[in-house]
């Protein structure tokens, strides 16, 4: 009795041992390409086979198919592995479907020749052969079988039984390889899919670390995806905005709140800063892991520009019009005080209060200079909130521009005289008919030769001239002065556009660009030419009248 149950206990201390080994392997890596060589191995050496083979995958429904074979070559330490494609004739082909039907193993031997012959039992010589489907959840079934090629062998029970047992283990193992594998694959083409979004998708872990970034994160911020995973998310944003967005995702993290949205500066490789909008929710990346975020970024530099431009333009038209409101009420405030000194000063200097010493006449004298000078502030700020409001106007008529330019030159002359400054002329000396307003032209050519005497040296001249130029007439005054450096000319013709030099002269840097206002009214243009060192020419333009 003892020596029947010696071999039993032999047999099934074998085939745990051997259930251990199979199981030990497919433990060992999710790699299935990896595992199929070893396992072939293994396979041989439990059952003492000279050749163990996969077929896959399998279609059971085709009259005549092609498989891929794998498997292992005896006399060698390490797996050699052959893949080939062998044409599996009909009577083969029946005999698979068999065993898929019945989920058993099918041996042939000594006592169960094979019944068919084939490509595939010439091929590799086979005298006998056992074979088990193995049906992974995913995907096609798959055969495993063994080979005898060097003797006849016959199949024990128990060798089937155990041949059985190591199927269904790898069938277990093969089902989650081929999961995750498919996952791999799926997150792969995932990741493939979000590379080629234009928005930028962004994943963090629960530290705030990034986890996963696509190409369009390079794209805007300009920093490779490479170098930036592992980092803090917010270590690119700007600094200002850093504590509202940790307090958003720690709002998700802690599931306090189930979405996201916020704006904020994102910085540049370069140091610069782009605006950009997030949408942003908590993500698990397994069951009962940690939580983190998973986010998609939108540039919106180019709204947030148009937004601060609007506002800047709202901030600015605000400004002109408390501008406007300042200088009505300080022109008109200021009539009245003025008309009081001037009429004063007046009875002053005709001796109305009493006969004046030459000292008090000269003081008398330079209070109407004083005066004089803010008339004409006061003058300037009128037409500045007229042209604001739009209710300035022209009164045109025809006029002989040079005769103009004759009187306006004349009522300088004192000027001129006291300063020790030449005023020439040329070609005003014929008529240049034109259509003006006289008043509004006076004006303009009043401000630009008092610029010309205030800059203009004692000893140096300045010249004063008028000619047809095709359909317009242009008139110049150039002066000897200081000139003017190319960055500044730009701002001459704004308003309060001013110079230090016009400063420190008394100027208020209204007078060129109502000049300019004027000039354009009448259909002209204006500008200036100028070099330091050597002068400066204004000059403008209007339209002649054909003769």
């Amino acid at each position: 009795m003892a020596g029947c149950l010696l071999p039993a206990l032999q047999e099934e201390l074998h085939r745990i041992e051997s259930l251990n080994r199979v199981s030990e392997l497919l433990e060992q890596t999710l790699d299935l390409e990896a595992l199929l060589p070893r396992l072939m191995r293994l396979l041989q050496e439990i059952f003492g086979s000279d050749r163990a083979w996969l077929l896959y995958p399998c279609d059971p429904d085709a009259e005549s198919f092609r498989l891929s074979i794998q498997v292992t070559r005896p006399g060698f330490e390490t797996p050699v592995v052959e893949q080939s494609e062998v044409p599996i004739d009909p009577s083969a082909a029946a005999m698979l479907r068999e065993a898929l039907a019945t989920q058993m193993p099918v041996a042939h031997g000594p006592s169960n020749p094979v019944p068919w012959q084939s490509e595939l039992v010439d091929l590799y010589e086979i005298r006998s052969q056992i074979f088990t489907p193995i049906r992974p959840r995913l995907g096609k079934p798959w055969l495993l079988g063994l080979h005898q090629c060097s003797h006849d062998r016959d199949w024990s029970s128990q060798e089937q039984r155990l041949f059985r047992e190591i199927a269904q283990r790898m069938g277990e193992t093969f089902s989650n390889l081929l999961y995750h594998r498919e996952l791999k694959r799926s997150e792969e083409k995932y990741r493939q899919v979000l590379q080629n979004i234009k928005e930028v998708i962004i994943q963090t872990d629960a530290q705030g670390r990034l986890s996963f970034l696509n190409s369009a994160w390079s794209e805007f911020t300009g920093y490779p995806v490479a170098d930036t995973l592992g980092t803090p998310f917010t270590r690119y944003l700007h600094a200002q905005d850093r504590p509202r967005v940790k307090r958003r995702l720690q709002q998700l993290l802690s599931q306090k709140s189930n979405t996201t949205h916020f704006e904020a500066r994102f910085r540049q490789e370069d140091g610069s800063y782009q605006w950009g909008e997030v949408f942003a929710r908590p993500v698990q990346e397994k069951v009962g892991g940690p939580l983190g975020v998973a986010a998609t970024l939108i540039d919106i530099s180019e709204r947030k520009q148009a937004e601060e431009a609007r506002a800047e333009a709202h901030a600015a038209k605000e400004l002109d019009r408390l501008k406007t409101n300042f200088v009505n009420a300080v022109t008109h405030d200021l009539r009245t005080p003025l008309t009081s000194i001037k009429g004063y000063a007046e009875f002053l200097a005709d001796g109305i209060g009493g006969e004046l010493t030459p000292a008090q006449q000269e003081f008398v004298h330079q209070i109407e200079r004083g005066v004089h000078r803010l008339e004409h502030l006061v003058s300037d700020l009128l037409d500045f909130a007229r042209l604001d409001a739009g209710t300035f106007s022209l009164r045109l008529e025809e006029a002989d521009l040079a005769y103009k330019v004759r009187s306006i030159a004349e009522s300088f002359r004192p000027l001129v005289e006291e300063k020790a400054i030449r005023l020439e002329l040329d070609g005003v000396s014929d008529p240049l008919p034109a259509r003006l307003d006289r008043q509004r032209i006076g004006q303009v050519l009043s401000n630009l030769i008092q610029n010309a005497i205030n800059f203009t040296p004692g000893g140096s001249t300045i010249h004063l001239s008028a000619r047809r130029e095709g359909g317009a007439i242009r008139c110049e005054v150039v002066d000897s002065g200081e000139g003017i450096a190319r960055e500044d000319l730009p701002t001459l013709f704004t308003r309060f556009g001013q110079l230090e030099s016009g400063r420190a002269k008394g100027g208020t840097g209204l007078g060129l660009s109502i000049s300019k206002a004027l000039i354009e009214a009448h259909g002209g243009t204006i500008g200036v030419t100028s070099e330091p060192g050597r002068g400066s020419t204004f000059w403008f333009t209007v339209p002649a009248i054909e003769g």
